[in-house]
């Protein structure tokens, strides 16, 4: 706990020494950092991921989450200039670990949580739709509507951010003193090998362009659904 409180004075000394214009301030505040670092061992590492706040958001899925959650995750994660991992807590299920600086990793958490709804109900209707198809089929073509979608909403998902684009020091920081065994994922896009195979994205797309985001909703809307063709 002592330590704790000690990242937290030095975290307030360093943004204390980068926010004054008096270079006598700025020299104290730096000093008052390190005098703190160099008592409790801390690192500027240490320091700088003191000042990053994660949110975790419940996959809903006790296995690894798939590659359109993944690529939904990340894109709400960068448009409000934080990171994201996925852990598994045992009975709890997998999570996705938004982390960034101020309230951003918990409104990447709420817009995933939206579009994330949005997403599984229009793509779990899309396949019920596809008749006389096999499983593995249903499947491509639901990841097929699903990374459509995602292309779809993924400027839109920028624009309700608003955020500025930047790699902070505190996330790499952060990243590498909690995730520094975290696998990388490959999204590699699932790829069309029929006609309607191709007509699941373009679905997927257009239903993706009908997706909602709004500030201060605690619920995801629930749009129509349109009906989609079947076919082999």
């Amino acid at each position: 706990m002592e330590k704790d409180k000690a990242l937290e004075k030095a975290l307030k000394c360093l943004a204390r020494a980068e926010g004054t214009d008096s270079e006598h301030e700025a020299e104290t505040a730096l000093r008052q950092a390190r005098a703190l670092m160099d008592k409790y061992h801390l690192d500027t590492g240490d320091v700088l991921a003191a000042g990053v706040i994660e949110h975790q958001v419940l996959c809903g899925t006790k296995s690894k989450p798939t590659t359109w959650m993944f690529r939904l995750a990340g894109i709400c994660a960068t448009a409000f200039d934080c990171k994201v991992v996925a852990s598994s807590f045992q009975a709890r299920g997998w999570h996705f670990r938004f982390y960034g600086i101020g309230v951003s990793s918990e409104l990447a958490g709420y817009a995933y949580s939206m579009l994330h709804h949005q997403l599984v109900r229009t793509r779990k209707a899309f396949v019920a739709q596809q008749k006389r198809c096999k499983l593995a089929t249903k499947r491509r073509r639901g990841d097929l509507f699903a990374q459509g979608w995602i292309d779809a909403v993924s400027s839109k998902v920028q624009q309700f951010a608003g955020a500025d684009q930047s790699t902070s020091e505190a996330l790499l920081a952060y990243e590498a003193k909690h995730f520094a065994d975290a696998n990388e994922v490959d999204l590699q896009r699932v790829e069309a090998r029929r006609a309607h195979d191709a007509k699941a994205s373009d679905f997927g797309r257009a239903a993706g362009r009908s997706a909602q985001l709004h500030r201060g909703v605690p619920r995801a809307p629930q749009p129509s659904l349109p009906h989609w063709g079947t076919g082999r």
